[in-house]
């Protein structure tokens, strides 16, 4: 095979393999797949390999809980198509390739969740390409954000994990013996995942001509193999545990490495078995690892709390991981901080002035009655709520909640208004209902908007419980559900019967558009009369070309982020129905909790581009409002008043909300002092978080003009942080025209 050709080896073995098992239970045929996958995908040892190995790069045929390409077994037909039409490929393995491509696209776990949609859900969510079709709604594929429960993998070890799930299965019923037996398997494929690393530290060691290099690697080899079987005794074996069973298992998240990691680094510390600069080098190493799987859209590591408190070690593990966070200039992990009245921000602002986008900020006053309401958990449970992704709740190694459908709210009005066509492409967006004139007041035009979003709530939330029984059928997702609540006692996977609360999430975009297109309306039409429903269209329809001084009124009309009553209370009607109708689309389907989350990742940008113009004066093609933030620039009354704005959607029927703060240099550490009691207050009132940019005005416009000097410049996109250079250019401009306080 020559250098510049592909070798397949890896998925053409995964692909006969999981063949060979088709008449296998499903868990068995999964850890045989496993099996092959791993430690075949393992990326060679890092620069930083002495303090912390393991990297991954997925094939373009395997499995994953969420690959890019899919759920599941997934394919990632795009690119093998390229490599087989370039000629990538070599030539003994072109016609197996093209056979392996055919027997996927019949055979890959989304290509079936897409093939179980009945004749409803395939006519009215016939695209998933939600970052070029014009439509209201789309389904995605994954199961994203499950959280494991690491410090039963740190207490047991692999080998002790093993030995109980080996003693669960002797105990279990007959029918249970292929989860526990498979589950056994894949842990002994992690397993081998460590001896591959031991192996490959031991072959560093033998070509190092350093004797302290040589020493060291030589350590990490056994080290490698320890963990193989035991578990950490030491805070960097824990560390390397957590991370390389992360990798395999294909979670994107880490959890509250405070609690899981402290003890032990008590321990050492206490023992003088490591020195506070060897162990921020170990923190260091681990957050280039999660910078380094480009994940950006994840990478959770959760600090504080009221747990983090009583645990030894966990405010010098905090304070370890704000260093390593004010060192790296990396977008990665999205380092978030749980607080409460009373407690210090000192440190978390410091890192925030220094431009560093973080930790995000979660008021758990706020937070922790609204997990309890919105999930419907005790306090206890509730304590236990993480972020994860962009900024989605779930209750730490118990719920499910992949966010697995998204919706535009300004889309659905737009629908509305159109009689339910598109404005951009005159296909056929929601059920027919009447046109703009039909509507004889304000209400009528609401009651037909909620029935919209209704519509595609509900199949949205149907779609992500067949999604859930198509994936459940397919696999166990071993590796996650041997950490996750109660699967190993009940012998189920995540999805089959293992997870006690089996939830989702759907994403809402547009939603302030919307509620400021609806505050418009009511007010110029219904109101004062100022024009017609029918002529607004016909102005809408022309990007408001010809109606200059109409746009001119619209943009005039009251705007959510300026502490305005009409305004605001329009935010929370659009924002209560969306989520009260998803939390009955969920129960209707049989999910125990089915949450709306306002968050973004730059779909506000991209999703404007197929958004006609709407009713508060914006531009067709221009960008949505980022999240449950104001529209870019319409906050024009200051930062209490937009602050004052953000408490009032109600914080107890979603699972997550992002709100984004651009604040200038001066405000964060000229006047500090102010700034915190600025925070403080809107906390106190009602805050549940804060992702907060600091920069100079100017910062981002020079940052156009001379990129390579301000290539860690770091933004808050929405629920991630990215280097604003390596932004696309529409997306840039979205962030440049948010108003800096």
């Amino acid at each position: 095979m020559c250098s510049d050709e592909v070798d397949l080896s890896t998925e053409l073995a995964f692909t006969e393999t999981y063949k060979n098992h088709a008449g296998s239970p499903r868990g068995v045929r999964e850890a045989a797949c496993l099996a092959v996958q791993f430690p075949a995908a393992l990326g060679p040892l890092s620069e930083d390999a002495l303090l912390l190995f393991g990297s991954l790069e997925y094939p373009l045929v395997g499995f994953s809980p969420e690959a890019s390409e899919g759920v599941g077994y997934y394919c990632n037909e795009q690119r093998l198509e390229g490599l087989l039409a370039g000629g990538s490929v070599a030539y003994e393995q072109r016609e197996p390739a093209v056979r392996m491509l055919e027997f996927w696209k019949g055979e890959a776990t989304k290509r079936k969740v897409r093939a179980a949609y009945d004749a409803e859900l395939a006519r009215w969510l016939p695209s998933d390409d939600y970052l070029h079709d014009s439509r209201v709604a789309f389904p995605l594929y994954r199961i994203a954000g499950p959280y494991l429960d690491f410090a039963t993998l740190l207490r047991l070890g692999i080998g002790g994990l093993i030995r109980e799930v080996d003693s669960l299965g002797r105990k279990s019923e007959p029918a249970k013996l292929p989860f526990y037996a498979a589950t056994v398997s894949a842990l002994r494929t992690v397993s081998e995942c460590f001896r591959f690393y031991g192996r490959a530290l031991l072959a560093y060691a033998e070509r190092a001509t350093d004797a302290g290099t040589r020493e060291a690697a030589r350590a990490r080899s056994l080290s490698a193999m320890e963990l193989s079987e035991n578990p950490p005794s030491s805070f960097q074996d824990a560390v390397q545990l957590l991370w390389l069973y992360a990798l395999v298992s294909g979670v994107w998240n880490y959890g509250r490495l405070d609690l899981l990691l402290g003890p032990l680094l008590d321990a050492d510390f206490v023992g003088r078995r490591i020195e506070r600069q060897d162990a921020l080098a170990v923190v260091m190493a681990l957050w280039k690892a999660i910078e380094a799987r480009r994940n950006p859209f994840n990478g959770r590591v959760v600090l504080g709390g009221e747990a983090a408190k009583s645990v030894p070690g966990a405010d010098a593990f905090a304070e370890l991981a704000f260093e390593a966070t004010e060192r790296l200039a990396g977008t990665e992990p999205q380092l978030s901080f749980r607080f409460q009245q009373g407690d210090s921000l000192e440190r978390p602002l410091e890192l925030i002035g220094a431009g560093k986008t973080y930790p995000i900020l979660y008021n758990d006053d706020v937070n922790v009655p609204a997990v309890m309401k919105a999930f419907g958990v005790s306090r206890e449970l509730a304590e236990d709520y993480l972020p994860f992704g962009c900024g989605e709740y779930v209750i730490d190694h118990r719920s499910v909640g992949s966010p697995n459908g998204i919706i535009n709210l300004t889309k659905a009005l737009e629908a509305t208004l159109h009689g339910g066509r598109d404005p951009l492409t005159g296909a056929q967006l929601v059920p027919a209902e009447r046109p703009a004139g039909d509507f004889p007041n304000f209400e009528s035009l609401f009651a037909t908007y909620c029935r919209q979003v209704d519509f595609f709530v509900d199949l949205l939330a149907r779609q992500e419980r067949l999604e859930y029984d198509v994936v459940g059928s397919e696999a166990e997702l071993l590796l996650v559900s041997v950490l996750f609540d109660e699967c190993r006692e009940r012998g189920c996977g995540l999805l089959s019967g293992g997870a006690r609360m089996l939830g989702g999430t759907l994403e809402s975009y547009g939603n302030v558009n919307c509620a400021d297109s609806l505050t418009a309306i009511k007010g110029l039409v219904y109101r004062s009369g100022t024009v017609t429903l029918p002529e607004l269209v016909s102005a809408l329809d022309r990007d408001f070309a010809g109606y200059e001084s109409l746009r001119a009124a619209l943009h005039a009309a009251p705007k959510f982020g300026n502490d305005d009553m009409e305004a605001d209370k329009m935010l929370a009607r659009v924002h209560d129905h969306v989520c009260r109708s998803a939390i009955g689309a969920g129960k209707r389907h049989g999910l125990d909790s089915y949450l709306v989350v306002v968050i973004n990742n730059s779909v506000n940008t991209v999703w404007g581009h197929t958004t006609a113009a709407s009713a508060d004066g914006r531009h067709s093609g221009a960008p949505l409002a980022n999240a449950i933030n104001p529209s870019s620039g319409s906050d024009t009354s200051g930062f209490t008043a937009f602050l004052n704005s953000l408490t009032v959607p109600d914080s107890g029927i979603h699972a997550g909300c992002v709100q984004n703060m651009k604040c200038s240099t001066n405000l964060v550490n000229g006047k500090r002092e102010t700034f915190r009691e600025l925070l403080e207050t809107y906390f106190s009132a009602g805050g549940t978080q804060a992702m907060i940019t600091v920069l100079d005005r100017g910062d981002l416009e020079r940052a156009l003009k001379d990129p390579e000097h301000y290539r860690n410049l770091m933004v808050r996109v929405g629920g991630f942080s990215a280097r604003f250079v390596e932004l696309p250019p529409d997306v840039q401009q979205e962030v440049l025209s948010r108003t800096i306080y």
